[in-house]
């Protein structure tokens, strides 16, 4: 299953969703109300909670992200076009404005 790339943007309330399977996906949910935190959730809500990915790295190939409790995920992109990489590096470039530290790009 090639990885399919959600994206909402609904008055600053910016949505990302990435899924290679129904229990194989990366969500995060940026709501400026909440004080700028940013909800993030792999494969199952228990794995999910704010501001708990502190490290992200993004390349053309897949993402890597490494959580508060030192865990580190991988999550490869599968048939990915550059147009669906782009959106989803911009999506993530708008949610990490303020924290920018958190986010890295290897173009």
């Amino acid at each position: 299953m090639a990885t399919q790339l959600g994206i909402s943007d609904q008055d600053g309330r910016i949505c990302i969703g990435l899924s290679d399977a129904p229990n194989d996906y990366l969500m995060w949910q940026f709501i400026p109300q909440e004080q700028g935190q940013i909800y993030f959730e792999y494969d199952d809500q228990v794995n999910g909670g704010y501001d708990i990915a502190t490290e992200i790295t993004v390349m053309h190939d897949g993402i890597h992200i490494l959580l508060a409790s030192g865990k580190l995920i991988h999550f490869y992109f599968d048939g990915f076009s550059k147009s669906k990489y782009d959106d989803l590096v911009q999506a993530l470039q708008r949610i990490y404005h303020q924290n920018q530290s958190v986010l890295e790009v290897l173009d």
